[in-house]
């Protein structure tokens, strides 16, 4: 972390340096690290969660259904936001984790994704809309035909209920290829 913070303060990225050991960067590190409101906003999604999976195949009008779970909680303290998903595609066992944050500086959500179908990483960036309870991030996509513009718009019904659904623009043309739905698991 030291090299990162020394790193920071002399990025040269136009904006202005301050010296490591002042007083000043050290507040502004701290207001840069901590938690804040959008980040009590993701706290709603901690818990278990029962998902039904529909997925599009190019070609295919009717999607692929399937059950999975989600193990959502937030990670170094308060930071992060960690989903391990577990399911299957097709009747072939699936696992992915992601992550979601929010950048305090640049005012945008950031979030990840790994699985078992690739040894790539998505990485996406976005907004979220208080008023329609919506988070839209965009990204790249990964697999062995990188490169297409990938929508992930997901709407927050409820605390117990959201929606996932995914647009990929693989041929060239924005097409819904997947639909999450998250319920909310209690005992």
């Amino acid at each position: 972390m030291a090299c990162g913070l020394s790193l920071h303060a002399h990025a040269g990225d136009g904006e202005s340096t301050v010296p490591p050991d002042s007083a000043d960067f050290q507040k502004a590190w701290e207001a840069y690290g901590a938690p804040g409101p959008a980040h009590e906003e993701m706290t709603k999604r901690v818990g278990d969660w029962a998902v039904e999976a529909s997925s599009w195949v190019p070609g295919n009008d009717e999607p692929v259904v399937s059950a999975a779970t989600a193990d959502i909680e937030m990670i170094l303290g308060g930071r992060f936001l960690r989903q391990k998903y577990v399911g299957s595609f097709d009747g072939t066992p699936y696992a992915g984790e992601g992550t979601l944050a929010y950048d305090n500086k640049l005012k945008v959500y950031k979030g990840t994704w790994i699985d078992t179908v690739s040894t790539g990483i998505m990485l996406t960036e976005g907004t979220y809309d208080a008023e329609s309870k919506t988070l839209t991030e965009t990204g790249k996509s990964i697999g062995p035909f990188p490169g297409a513009n990938t929508k992930f718009i997901t709407h927050y019904i409820s605390d117990d209920h959201f929606v996932m659904t995914v647009y990929c623009d693989e041929t060239g043309q924005m097409r819904k290829s997947m639909q999450l739905i998250y319920t909310r698991v209690t005992e």
